[in-house]
C-alpha cells in the first residue's frame, strides 16, 4: 500500500522539467554546504589565492589578467569567474566568488577537472550542440590546472579505441590545451617539485592515510593509526584499484578509466610534493588534492552496487563507512571572520591596504585602491 500511495509522486518527479531537476539539486548542495561551512555564507572571505591571485590581479590588469599564468600554468576558468566578478562592489566578490564555485575558486581547479573525467567515459555526442558543448568544455577546462597534461594519454587511448571522428575530435582538444599548459610551464621559473622522490614506503604510508583513512574513519581515528597500519591501507588500496580495473565484468573499460585516472592524480601530487610530503600530514589541510581521487573512489563503489553477491555487500559495507566518517565529522573548524566589507570599503574608496588578512589564518595580501592606477607590490610571503 504504502508503495502504490508514492508512485504518484515517483512519477512526477521523474517528469519534472530538467532545468527545475538541476535547481533542485543545486539547492540541496547548497544547504549541504551551508550546513558543514555556515561562516563561508554568513560573513564570506577570499581564501588564500582567491584575494591575492584572482581578485587583486583582475583589478590592477584587467583583460591581460585571463592569460596570465599563476604557478606555472593557465587557469582559465577561474580567470573568467574573476574578470566577471570584476565590476561588483569589493564587498560582494567574495559572495560571488562562493556563488560561481561552490566555495572558493583557488578550489575550482579541482571541481572542474570533474569535468574532463566526465568527457572521458561519456558517449559520443549525438548532434551539433552535444559536439561543440564539449569541444568548448574541454578547451575551458583543459586550460584550468594541469589536468589536461595528465589526461591526454587517456583522450587519446579512447579516440584509438572508439576509432570515431567525436573522440578524435575531443582528444585533440585535450592535446592541444595540454601542450599550451606544457609550454607556459616550460617557460615558467617556479619550480616547486625539486627533490628526489619519497621512499615506497612513505607512498604508501601517505596514500592511506589520505585516501582510505580519511574517507572511511572519522578523523580522530585516523590519525591515531600506526605507520605500519597505514602502510597496510596504501597498498591495500592501490591493490584493490587494480583489481577493480583488471575485473572482466560489466563497465570494465570505464572501471579501467577511472582507475587510471586516480592513479596518475595520485601520482602527480606526489612529484609536485615530493619534497615536503610533511604537508599533507594534517586531514585538515591540502584535501583539494584528493578531492577526485576520493570522488572516483567512491563512484566505483557505488558501481560495485550493480554486482551481485559478496561483492554487492562488501561495496555497500564501505559506503556506509564512509557516509558515518562525513556524520561524525560533518561539521568543520569555523573559518576566522576577519571583517572583509570593512576593507571592501577601504578599497572602493581608493585607498591602498597592506596586510589584508584572508584564510587560512597567517595569510594576507596588499591591494593599491580601486579607481587607481599605482602599479601593486605583492608580499613576497604570499608567493
Amino acid at each position: 500500500m504504502r508503495g502504490q500511495a508514492t508512485e504518484p509522486f515517483r512519477r512526477k518527479m521523474l517528469f519534472l522539467p530538467r532545468p527545475l531537476k538541476i535547481a533542485a539539486v543545486c539547492a540541496a548542495l547548497m544547504l549541504i554546504l551551508f550546513s558543514r561551512r555556515p561562516e563561508m555564507f554568513l560573513h564570506p572571505e577570499f581564501w588564500a589565492e582567491d584575494g591575492w591571485i584572482f581578485f587583486v590581479q583582475a583589478d590592477t590588469q584587467g583583460a591581460d589578467a585571463l592569460l596570465t599564468p599563476y604557478g606555472g600554468y593557465h587557469h582559465f576558468l577561474l580567470r573568467i569567474i574573476a574578470a566577471a566578478a570584476a565590476g561588483l562592489d569589493a564587498r560582494w566578490i567574495p559572495v560571488a566568488y562562493i556563488s560561481a564555485n561552490l566555495l572558493t575558486v583557488a578550489n575550482l581547479q579541482w571541481l572542474s577537472a570533474l569535468g574532463l573525467v566526465w568527457l572521458l567515459v561519456a558517449r559520443d555526442p549525438l548532434n551539433k550542440r552535444q559536439y561543440a558543448t564539449d569541444g568548448l568544455l574541454a578547451g575551458v577546462i583543459g586550460l584550468t590546472g594541469i589536468f589536461s597534461i595528465l589526461l591526454t594519454p587517456l583522450f587519446v587511448w579512447r579516440a584509438w579505441r572508439r576509432k570515431t571522428q567525436p573522440s578524435m575530435f575531443l582528444a585533440s582538444v585535450v592535446a592541444i590545451t595540454a601542450a599550451i599548459q606544457i609550454w607556459t610551464l616550460l617557460c615558467s621559473a617556479d619550480d616547486s617539485s625539486s627533490g628526489a622522490w619519497p621512499p615506497l614506503e612513505a607512498i604508501a604510508c601517505l596514500v592511506g592515510y589520505r585516501l582510505p583513512a580519511s574517507l572511511f574513519f572519522p578523523m580522530s581515528f585516523a590519525v591515531q593509526l600506526s605507520r605500519a597500519a597505514l602502510d597496510g591501507l596504501g597498498v591495500l588500496f592501490v591493490g584493490l584499484l587494480i583489481a577493480a580495473a583488471a575485473w572482466k565484468g560489466r563497465g570494465q573499460n570505464i572501471r579501467g578509466l577511472l582507475v587510471a585516472v586516480i592513479i596518475l592524480l595520485i601520482a602527480a601530487t606526489i612529484f609536485r610534493s615530493r619534497s615536503h610530503l610533511w604537508a599533507f600530514g594534517s586531514l585538515a589541510d591540502g584535501d583539494r588534492y584528493f578531492f577526485l581521487p576520493k570522488l572516483l573512489t567512491a563512484w566505483l563503489l557505488i558501481s560495485g552496487w550493480s554486482v551481485p553477491g559478496l561483492f554487492r555487500g562488501a561495496a555497500t559495507a564501505t559506503c556506509g563507512l564512509g557516509l558515518l566518517a562525513s556524520a561524525v565529522d560533518w561539521h568543520y573548524e569555523p573559518l576566522a571572520d576577519h571583517n572583509w566589507p570593512e576593507y571592501a570599503r577601504r578599497i572602493e574608496a581608493g585607498e591602498a591596504l597592506s596586510h589584508i588578512p584572508v584564510n587560512p589564518k597567517g595569510r594576507s595580501f596588499d591591494h593599491p585602491g580601486r579607481h587607481r592606477k599605482e602599479p601593486l607590490q605583492m608580499r613576497s610571503d604570499n608567493t
